[in-house]
């Protein structure tokens, strides 16, 4: 088995090296990019949204205050947890909220959907608190629904006590966690049709115009928040696609928040193509399978692993499997069996699950 393992990984690296359309980028070392950047931000992070992979970063694991950029976490946990089309009255407690405001007037009423467009376009404190009280019932409530969702992407530097982002204590986030709360979110039908629309009409005929100006001004972008606060300062999550790759920017407390987004997402786009490494159909590895009617079992990918790289790094990679010595019959196809680890230059880039390639039944006569 070890022999096969060795051998495969060698094919892998080959076939890598062989299908990467080198020469379409230029190779750059993308952590002293980020430094020569003099980035101003006080934290920041680059993410891929499918592999989830950190491109780019500065005290990206530092828990600070984001104020309006919180609504990311709102809006899907209430899209998550409500009806878009249901139609909703304006309570007393979301009328004057302090901030920013769609001036929602008690007793209006307004779909779902309406009032996350205008969270999310015009960044209404108003419309927050209406819809964590039409979701849940109550500030607090909501709160445990946004941090379920921290707790469900295993995120240990965010917690939400409120729906809006205004300061309070214990309401923090990192550039990291905020990354991937967004690449969970825009994986979300809804959610990304809402934070990409540069203007959208409500259900009463009056149209909303979105604040986040990066949507006509950076090629492919498709979202997403904007936030300000004195405490937090100017914060910005930004995202854009071009081809197959989508890749999402964090700036927290950052003067100019547009521009740093721009010249990252774009720097991640010049230096990095998506690659398929390795398909669906391909056997990685073997498994002992003990009283089955078959001795072994393949193990492969569930899905096609699709991961931005630099040239330099796709010549480079390095394949290891976590498995167990051996499995029980009877076994189905596609049960989780192991992981296949993705190192460049000893560092972890991605971890992917490994699965069954086919059924095997138990060995009666064994």
């Amino acid at each position: 088995m070890k022999n096969f393992v060795k051998c495969f990984v060698i094919i892998t690296i080959i076939m890598v090296m062989t299908f990467f359309p080198v020469g379409k980028v230029h190779a750059i070392d993308l952590k002293q990019a980020a430094l020569n950047g003099d980035s101003v931000a006080k934290a920041f992070a680059v993410v891929e949204k499918n592999s989830g992979r950190l491109i780019m970063a500065k005290n990206e694991n530092e828990r600070l205050p984001m104020a309006s950029t919180t609504k990311i976490v709102t809006a899907i946990a209430v899209i998550e947890n409500n009806d878009l089309t249901k139609t909703v009255t304006v309570p007393k407690a979301a009328v004057g909220v302090e901030g920013s405001s769609m001036y929602l007037k008690e007793g209006e009423k307004y779909t779902v959907k309406d009032l996350l467009c205008g969270l999310m376009l015009r960044s209404g404190n108003d419309c927050a608190v209406a819809l964590a009280l039409d979701t849940s019932g109550g500030i607090e409530e909501f709160a445990k629904l946004m941090n379920g969702i921290a707790s469900k992407l295993k995120l240990t530097n965010s917690h939400f006590v409120n729906p809006h982002g205004l300061p309070e204590n214990n309401h923090y986030t990192s550039a990291y966690d905020l990354a991937i709360i967004t690449a969970y979110a825009l994986k979300n039908k809804e959610f990304s049709e809402i934070v990409k629309s540069k203007n959208y009409m409500l259900s009463n005929g009056n149209t909303i115009i979105n604040k986040n100006k990066l949507l006509s001004s950076l090629e492919g972008c498709d979202g997403v928040k904007t936030g300000f606060t004195k405490e937090a300062g100017r914060c910005l999550v930004s995202s854009a696609t071009r081809g197959d790759a989508t890749y999402i920017c964090v700036v927290l407390s950052c003067g100019p928040m547009f521009e740093e987004c721009a010249e990252k997402l774009n720097t991640a786009f010049n230096s990095l193509i998506m690659t398929d490494i390795i398909s669906t159909n391909t056997p990685l590895c073997e498994i002992e399978v003990v009283g089955g009617e078959q001795k072994h079992v393949s193990l492969g990918l569930a899905c096609v692993t699709h991961f931005p790289f630099t040239p330099d790094e796709a010549m480079s990679l390095r394949f290891e499997f976590e498995l167990p010595p051996c499995v029980l019959a009877p076994l189905q196809k596609g049960e989780k069996i192991g992981k296949l680890h993705i190192y460049y230059n000893n560092r972890l880039l991605f971890s992917e699950d490994l699965f069954t390639m086919e059924s095997i039944d138990l060995d009666y006569d064994d």
